[in-house]
């Protein structure tokens, strides 16, 4: 038993370090600090041409690793959701052969499904945006007198893991409050959403529609909206953060409609409610708009404002979004973009570049403060 544990730890130790070399061959630059982009200083060497035979041991590794996920969950999802595994794999395959190597790293060490599925979350650019412009902030919109409530980012919903995905054309009505949400492919435990909140704050991706297309989130009941709430394009993973009402009648609380046939991810992070105490949550959104040329990697951020009257802090960010401003409709995105909340204060957009142009990133941090109501 030891040697076949032993076994197995060498196994896992070398995908990591396969995957990790890989990720070496793919960009020789070191990381560049927050908003300045990576390039190769004047008169420098450029780096040695990549060696085939190490191409193939990266793919390999990766390929490898990615099976090994899939391979270690299959059964999970198959006893908790029904879906049979090799139906997941597939609708799991396109995810994986996009994330980077840091995400499926992280992926592999998980040890539940829930972290896994996190450490997998698609934060891609966000396609379309009615925020502020460059350099402004904005007080966030409630619904009606409600009060904005975070919450951990918890999985409603994942239409890969339960086969069920949004036909062209048609409406997928959705629970955002419950003791769980497997039954929708979301977590096995309840989000934290009250069945009376006004309505939610939810980060929705589309992952390899079939064609073009748009989507559109509303309140279940209501009419469908002519706007949409996120553009995409076929084959493509790309997400929004979307504030949206919802019914409060105990069943379906918010409808998704698709123009084409696509699998969706939809994670919660926050509600609004009637206020319960004398406190409530007044948020902002600070948006920056940078500039990243091509071949290279950059990553920026928007820092949320610094108090020096009352709080004399920053406010916490609680969330955020990144953008591809220059994007053309109807076409690929210039590379992958990423989100994530940086050091209590910042939210951070990191991506590469690989157009052949130069193109702007607009990142937006949504920051927020308790006050006396």
């Amino acid at each position: 038993m030891k040697s076949r544990s032993l076994r197995t730890g060498l196994l896992l130790l070398s995908l990591v370090s396969a995957v990790a070399v890989g990720a070496a061959a793919y960009r020789y630059a070191a990381v560049p600090a927050a908003g300045v982009t990576a390039s190769r200083p004047a008169g420098a060497m450029a780096p040695p041409a990549r060696a085939p035979l190490r191409e193939q041991q990266a793919i390999a590794a990766r390929n490898a690793t990615i099976g090994l996920l899939l391979d270690r969950w299959a059964s999970h999802v198959e006893r908790v959701y029904g879906t049979e595994p090799a139906a997941w794999k597939r609708a799991m395959r396109p995810s994986l052969d996009r994330v980077g190597e840091r995400e499926l790293g992280s992926a592999l060490a998980a040890t539940t499904f829930d972290a896994m599925m996190v450490a997998l979350a698609p934060h891609p650019a966000s396609a379309t945006s009615s925020r502020p412009g460059p350099g402004t902030a904005a007080k966030t919109v409630p619904a009606g007198d409600g009060v904005y409530n975070v919450l951990t980012p918890c999985r409603l919903v994942d239409t890969r893991n339960t086969a069920s995905r949004i036909a062209a054309g048609s409406i997928f009505d959705i629970h955002t409050s419950g003791a769980q949400y497997v039954f929708q492919g979301g977590a096995a435990s309840d989000c934290g959403v009250p069945v009376n909140a006004k309505a939610v704050v939810i980060n929705v991706t589309v992952v390899q529609p079939d064609a073009p297309g748009y989507l559109s989130v509303f309140p279940r009941g209501a009419s469908m909206p002519l706007a949409s709430s996120l553009n995409y394009v076929a084959g493509a993973i790309v997400g929004n953060e979307i504030i949206v009402g919802q019914a409060s009648t105990g069943g379906p609380a918010v409808s998704i409609y698709s123009y084409a046939g696509t699998d969706v991810v939809v994670d919660v992070v926050g509600y609004f409610a009637a206020p319960t105490t004398g406190k409530s949550l007044s948020c902002k959104r600070v948006t920056e708009v940078s500039s990243l040329s091509h071949g290279n990697y950059g990553s920026f951020t928007a820092i949320c404002p610094f108090d020096t009257y009352y709080w004399y802090r920053y406010s916490a960010p609680v969330g955020g979004s990144c953008r591809w401003l220059d994007q053309v409709p109807g076409t690929p995105p210039p590379g992958q973009l990423n989100g994530n909340i940086r050091s209590g204060y910042r939210y951070s957009c990191e991506g590469d570049n690989f157009s052949g142009v130069s193109q702007r990133i607009e990142t937006t941090a949504i920051c927020c403060d308790v006050v006396p109501l």
